[in-house]
């Protein structure tokens, strides 16, 4: 899919549910080939360390030596859950820039270390409210930096500092994250960075690849919290389009979320009981299909079934099988995306071996 995009529609940026500063390195080695990418891959979340990936990672490196391609790809994160790297870099950076806001950054990672310290149950009020001062107080730095810069210099700032700036905002992301009880915020913080990814380049066009319920149409008003697609196609409109992932059965490479916590292990999964959408797409004998939902008919039982609470898998980078039903989604789906991808069998991600 990335290929066909890339060579046919003019795609360049890939953007994945990783932090920013963890993709930089394989952002870097795409761009100049300098550095290890199974190292680099493998700082990131452990879901994504597959050799599936690496080959894609090594195939963007392959595309970008080629000379006859001007317009380079670029591979990015958009996450915020991430804290030491990002904290490790913006400090760095400011220590040249300004020492003093560098120690005041300082004391701020202090405090979070001693809230993420605190014995479990620590996440009353005063906590969450403590998280929140944090946020606000990293979100200041970042702000009053801005304004100096703008002050000191007409010109444009150089992308280094624009990118230690967003890591600040990174930080403060996390610290609200933290903050907020019901931790909604992480899709909106998501969405956010993307947002301002595409505005770093106004011409780019970017494949994103997250989980179905993180690029999925959903409401807070009906789900609890507002999804990053939600966000997105609100930022955006009709330049946003989303592909939810189904399949049938087969494997699939996940963390185990029973009892023994296996850690990294490959399920499979039998077909499901009829009546489901993934039986139903499977019943058309088709390995592989795509489904245009905004082609469905205005009215009739063809609408009815797809807008009637169908059963598709739901896995995400956890699974157990002892709580297989769990891992069902039994909502309608014609208004979570714009198109359906179905695999029928799905073969499971091969692990890379540690570098």
């Amino acid at each position: 899919m990335l290929e066909f995009l890339v060579e046919k529609k003019g795609f360049t940026i890939f953007a994945m549910e990783a932090a920013m500063p963890e993709t930089s390195l394989l952002d870097n080695y795409v761009l100049t080939g300098k550095g290890d990418p199974a190292e680099a891959l493998a700082m990131t979340h452990p879901v994504w360390n597959v050799e599936e990936m690496l080959a894609l990672i090594r195939w963007m490196r392959t595309y970008n030596a080629n000379p006859s391609h001007s317009r380079k790809l670029r591979f990015y994160g958009f996450d915020m859950q991430e804290r030491k790297q990002t904290y490790a870099r913006v400090k760095s950076w400011l220590d040249q820039e300004d020492p003093g806001e560098a120690a005041h950054l300082a004391s701020l990672n202090d405090r979070m270390s001693a809230l993420l310290g605190a014995p479990q149950g620590s996440s009353g009020p005063e906590s969450l409210k403590a998280w929140q001062g944090v946020a606000h107080e990293v979100e200041a730095i970042a702000l009053r930096l801005e304004k100096r810069m703008a002050a000191s210099s007409p010109v444009v700032p150089v992308e280094m500092d624009k990118r230690q700036i967003q890591n600040l905002r990174l930080l403060a992301q996390f610290a609200a994250f933290r903050g907020d009880a019901n931790r909604g915020l992480r899709d909106q913080f998501m969405a956010t960075n993307v947002a301002w990814r595409l505005s770093q380049d106004p011409d780019a066009k970017m494949v994103l690849w997250a989980h179905n319920g993180h690029i999925a149409y959903r409401s807070g008003a009906k789900y609890g919290a507002d999804s990053m697609g939600w966000y997105l196609r609100r930022f955006m409109g009709q330049a946003y389009r989303n592909f939810g992932f189904a399949f049938r059965d087969g494997a699939f490479r996940a963390w185990d979320l029973g009892p023994e916590r296996n850690g990294g292990m490959t399920f499979t999964v039998t077909p499901q009981a009829k009546g489901t959408l993934d039986a139903a797409l499977g019943a058309t004998n088709l390995p592989i299909l795509a489904l245009d939902l905004r082609r469905l008919p205005e009215q009739g039982p063809v609408r009815t079934w797809f807008e009637s609470p169908q059963g598709t898998w739901d896995v995400g980078d956890g699974f157990s099988p002892a709580f297989a039903d769990r891992f069902l989604q039994k909502e309608p789906i014609t208004d979570y995306y714009d198109a359906l991808l179905f695999v029928s069998r799905t073969t499971a991600a091969t692990a890379c071996q540690k570098p």
